[in-house]
């Protein structure tokens, strides 16, 4: 906008024409009309302050979170533009911030304001910050006054990106030549089971991507994606290059260091020929000494220096005939060999060779099986004593006399068509079968190859391959891939069974072969080593379980099922749990294993696990050698099956020996369905997002020793929610000796991040170890948390206490309290009568030595004796 758009003149008293005053402030904020042009008339348009969210905040690795807050219009004073924050984050909780203002300083139009995120312990989800600006002296709002962002805790919600490798070198490779493919793999790994997701991975020349199944792929936790990565040199230096792959991880971009070295291949140009086309012939391989030693092109209408091509054949005019031997070669070495015309090779040409071979030692023409024709080059390969050296003998020199033939007469109906002769091409395989054997369930059997072949001159094209369940396509340079003549590609295949019967399946490998897709057959048998619940049972639970491992010999010796009812051959269950009614509980033994192998188990449910139930294991431990419970670390699992691995002589196997024989006991637990409850101290393992939520300052209050009927000892319980929702209170109860002295917490919905405290006192009416709990019903879950009370009640000051057990009572004695008398001037001997119910003879009385008495009479009698003496001076 030019000075002349808008004058001072104009300016004079602009505020009293409202249409014109719109039109200058729009122009004076977006820069097109400069300050001292507006207001010498009266009228000051001050400066306006808009914000923006510029870059989110990374708990984990300290990034912090940022607001861009930018100014336009007049900007020659100092401004001080004010803010709140407020969303899901507290401050000084989750994020340190320094002012909630920001000075812009004369002629400054851009400030940032830095969240610094506050790392913690706590696994928590994205969390918001949201700023608003508020109004102020010297400037105005502008249309974009808030704005948000996030702070990420990593540690709970990014998976890890783990990689086979960090770093590949392919060596020395040929120019114009492809190494083969170095795979790597993508590992997902995360104990909160996110997903994996893979961007599009990128590479430059001469490096290549093949095979890739992690681009945009999303890969479960413990799943993984392989790709492939070749080297194709064009010049003989030393390449040094990165792979980028980008994620969602904990990194979200990760590179990989790829080197080689291109190496250079002995080759001759022979100049004109006769035709003025030019015409080379280049070879590598062999071995370093391996070279060219004769080379000679023979003009095709020479005739007296060629044999006669066969009948129905004939030279083509301008392509000539090759003469040359290869010497100081490896023995029996592989000699890739390229020719290249100057004009393209016409589609019904062959290129043939004559001479001897092992076959038939009279000289003859006969195709190079190996040759690949395209546009004007020739490519093939020759063996020393083999395919393609006329003198047949391994002696590291290569023959050979080589040309093209076409058909002398071409027969097509209407304009020619050469392509019409081209062979289709052919896929051609190693093994019509495989047969697998037995294999045990859920375990791979050993790699079985297949090699798959181009077979004839057209590109033979292979779709994506396909085998049946059971089979599983452990390695596969085949799929989408495009085979010349000649060129192999492999398939590596396992056998996995899930079950004891026999599997018959198939590889389907699609081509453009004019048979369509061909297919493989595939077979095995699934051979359990576990065991299965008896079927005659008719329990409406039915339960599997299979292992593996252990080695050849490792097998089930002995197996127990019981039902749950059988409560006298039970240990009992965990306190606050009680065994699932509808699971079996299983006992066995595995014998004849390795001393000392790992075992892996999977146990199958015909009903669903519920999502509260807990894999328990029962017996001996190696911490203290007790009998006790102990939950089974699962490995997987899905609603009808749980996978965990027990190693002889570990915590798991009950005879603790490494002795090649493993015993187990487990059993589905859950808690007690009638208390619906669940004991504080358990509260992570639960599977529920409200649960998860719930926070705790202790687990188990403890109150010390405490004298009977006092209430001396309290102890305060904090409940925090860390739910997005929140969740509802009911009335809290305590049990036993332990009353709630102070509740702010019954009936009340605890918000996010909100808390309340409970004092509770410790008021022992007996005398010993005392237990109770707290509990504290969640009405949104409908279930009680259980906090555990402990003291120990001590006798009264100057009280004598006796206690009595009986049997089959709720009550655990009576307590009498005796005074002491303690003018009395002997010693006393008191008696406390306690009623017996159990059986036996009555309580007799028991003599109680009174110290107390026994030390007042001492100081009576001392106090008359100094009467005594007094009265007598």
């Amino acid at each position: 906008m030019s000075d002349s758009y808008i004058k001072p003149v104009y300016c004079f008293n602009l505020h009293r024409v409202l249409s014109l005053t719109a039109l200058i402030t729009s122009l004076f904020y977006q820069g097109m009309v400069a300050a001292e042009e507006v207001c010498t008339g009266g009228l000051e348009l001050p400066s306006r302050i808009n914000v923006y969210a510029s870059h989110h905040a990374d708990e984990q690795s300290g990034i912090d979170g940022t607001f861009t807050l930018t100014r336009t219009g007049a900007l020659a004073k100092q401004v001080t533009v004010s803010f709140v924050l407020s969303g899901t984050a507290q401050k000084s909780v989750d994020y340190s911030l320094l002012s909630e203002s920001v000075v812009f300083e004369a002629g400054v139009s851009e400030k940032t304001v830095s969240m610094t995120p506050i790392d913690d312990t706590e696994q928590e989800s994205t969390e918001t910050i949201n700023l608003v600006l508020t109004a102020g002296s010297g400037y105005t709002l502008g249309n974009h006054i808030e704005d948000s962002i996030n702070i990420i805790d990593r540690e709970e919600q990014l998976p890890q990106l783990q990689l086979s490798t960090s770093n590949l070198d392919f060596g020395e490779q040929q120019i114009q030549t492809r190494s083969s493919g170095q795979v790597i793999s993508i590992v997902a790994d995360n104990s909160n089971q996110a997903n994996l997701v893979v961007g599009q991975l990128q590479v430059s020349a001469p490096f290549e991507i093949n095979h890739d199944q992690c681009s945009q792929a999303t890969v479960k936790s413990g799943h993984a994606c392989t790709f492939e990565v070749v080297f194709h040199p064009d010049t003989v230096q030393r390449y040094e290059n990165v792979l980028s792959i980008p994620s969602n991880g904990t990194n979200a971009l990760i590179t990989v260091s790829l080197s080689g070295i291109g190496q250079s291949e002995p080759s001759i140009d022979t100049g004109n020929d006769l035709d003025g086309l030019l015409t080379s012939l280049t070879v590598n391989g062999g071995g370093p000494d391996c070279k060219l030693d004769q080379l000679q092109w023979l003009d095709v209408t020479d005739s007296q220096l060629l044999p006669v091509p066969d009948s129905g054949s004939e030279f083509i005019a301008g392509f000539d005939f090759a003469s040359y031997q290869l010497t100081q070669c490896a023995t029996g070495a592989v000699v890739n060999t390229t020719v290249t015309y100057q004009s393209s090779i016409p589609v019904h040409a062959k290129f043939m060779q004559f001479g001897a071979t092992a076959e038939d030692t009279n000289p003859h023409w006969y195709e190079i099986q190996t040759s690949q024709i395209s546009g004007n080059q020739i490519t093939y390969s020759l063996t020393d004593g083999g395919a393609g050296d006329l003198d047949t003998t391994a002696n590291g020199i290569i023959v050979g006399q080589a040309g093209l033939l076409v058909p002398s007469v071409i027969s097509v109906a209407g304009p020619v068509a050469p392509a019409l002769l081209v062979e289709a091409p052919t896929l051609n395989v190693s093994e019509q079968s495989i047969g697998f054997g037995q294999q045990q369930v859920f375990a791979n059997s050993q790699i079985r190859q297949l090699v798959v072949t181009s077979a004839n001159g057209t590109a033979l094209d292979i779709g994506q391959l396909v085998a049946s369940e059971g089979f599983l396509i452990s390695s596969d340079t085949c799929s989408t891939t495009v085979l010349v003549q000649g060129q192999q590609c492999l398939v590596e295949l396992v056998f996995k069974p899930t079950a004891a019967e026999q599997y018959t399946g198939q590889l389907s490998i699609p081509s453009n072969d004019p048979r369509g897709t061909v297919n493989i057959e595939l077979t095995g048998t699934g051979r359990s080593t576990g065991f299965r619940s008896n079927p005659d049972d008719l329990h409406p639970h039915s339960m599997s379980v299979n292992f593996s491992g252990g080695g050849a010999g490792c097998g089930l010796d002995t197996v127990n099922w019981i039902l749950p009812a059988d409560t006298d051959v039970l240990p009992q269950p965990p306190e606050f749990y009680e065994y699932l009614d509808s699971a079996r509980i299983v006992e066995f033994q595995v014998n004849g294993c390795i001393s000392g192998s790992k075992l892996q188990f999977s146990t199958k449910h015909s009903i669903e696990i519920p999502a509260h139930a807990r894999l328990m294991q029962y017996g001996l431990i190696r911490v203290n050698g007790d009998e006790q419970w102990f939950e089974v670390d699962i490995e997987q699992a899905s609603d009808h099956e749980q996978t965990f691995s027990v190693i002889d002589g570990q915590s798991g196997d009950l005879d603790m020996s490494a002795n090649g024989s493993i015993s187990v006991f487990m059993a589905l637990l859950v808690p007690d369905p009638e208390q619906n409850r669940i004991p504080a101290a358990r509260l992570s393992e639960y599977d529920s997002e409200i649960l998860n939520g719930i926070r705790l300052s202790a687990t188990e209050l403890r109150f010390g020793r405490q004298r009977i009927d006092s209430r001396l000892t309290t102890r305060r319980l904090r409940i925090t929610s860390h739910v997005n929702q929140g969740f509802q209170i009911g009335q809290l109860e305590s049990t036993d000796s332990f009353q709630i002295s102070k509740d702010l917490c019954s009936n009340r919905e605890l918000l996010y991040r909100k808390n309340c405290s409970v004092d509770v006192q410790f008021v022992p009416q007996t005398v010993g170890d005392l237990e109770g709990m707290l509990l504290i019903p969640v009405e949104t879950i409908d279930k009680s948390i259980i906090v555990a009370l402990k003291g120990t009640g001590r006798a009264a000051k100057n009280t004598v206490v006796l206690t009595d057990s009986f049997d089959n009572d709720q009550s655990s004695g009576t307590v009498t309290e005796l005074e002491n008398r303690i003018n009395t001037p002997q010693q006393q001997v008191q008696t406390v009568n306690v009623g017996h119910r159990g059986q036996g003879a009555p309580y007799q009385p028991i003599p109680v030595f009174n110290p107390v008495g026994m030390i007042v009479t001492i100081l009576g009698l001392l106090g008359l004796a100094r009467r005594s003496l007094a009265s007598r001076k």
